[in-house]
């Protein structure tokens, strides 16, 4: 089986940079049960599928895979597809700026393209807005999963908290940056959130993804 993709580099000003991406713009040709399969080998942060629309009002259907499990919608997977669509001309761009629309697993996702000398130079989506989890009552054991005094995270007076616009994180205050340096990811995670009334899904991988400073501190993990 010959398969054709792109490899493009997403949030970036130079190859080589940012997120990779894999697109298989004929992702019909591409076996269902094999796609899980191709993204582990080819082991990028997400390579995406695209198929034909279930509604001919949408451009296409895309799915999107990490190494480990589908994603029902990610923010670069769909920045980097829509960019290859377009440079390769499978989405019209008579009109300025082009819309655009992709079925991903949490609905209809608009795409807005702007253009410069025929070459996509813009992309921009519109998603779910976020919907908040119920904060939860686990202070003590996401504090020993991290390796920190409960008071880091009880002083700042913030709820420990899943949000999700499609794929849900859980949002940990800590009270300082210097307390956030002090991280680190007890290896016996499971045992630490025993007994914890977290979703379900925390008991998979926990990748730190990042840190904002604003008036307290804010780590997001997505799991996976």
């Amino acid at each position: 089986m010959k398969l054709h993709y792109h490899i493009v580099d997403v949030f970036t000003d130079r190859p080589f940079g940012g997120n990779p991406l894999a697109v298989f713009t004929e992702g019909r040709t591409v076996p269902e049960s094999a796609m899980q399969a191709i993204a582990n080998e080819l082991n990028l942060s997400e390579t995406t599928f695209v198929l034909p629309p279930s509604d001919p009002a949408n451009n296409c259907r895309v799915r999107i895979f990490t190494p480990a499990a589908e994603l029902p919608m990610a923010g670069h997977p769909t920045i980097g597809t829509a960019f290859v669509l377009a440079r390769e001309g499978f989405i019209d761009s008579t009109e300025a700026p082009t819309r655009a629309r992709f079925e991903e697993g949490v609905g209809v996702i608009p795409i807005s393209i702007r253009y410069r000398d025929g070459a996509p130079e813009f992309i921009e989506m519109s998603q779910p807005l976020p919907q908040f989890g119920p904060p939860l009552d686990c202070v003590d054991s996401v504090a020993e999963m991290l390796s920190l005094s409960p008071n880091h995270i009880r002083s700042t007076g913030l709820p420990i908290q899943t949000v999700s616009c499609g794929v849900p994180f859980l949002f940990v205050p800590i009270d300082t940056l210097a307390s956030v340096r002090r991280v680190r990811f007890r290896v016996d995670v499971r045992a630490c959130i025993a007994g914890c009334s977290l979703p379900g899904w925390v008991s998979w991988r926990i990748r730190l993804l990042g840190v904002q400073v604003v008036r307290s501190v804010v780590i997001s993990y997505a799991i996976a």
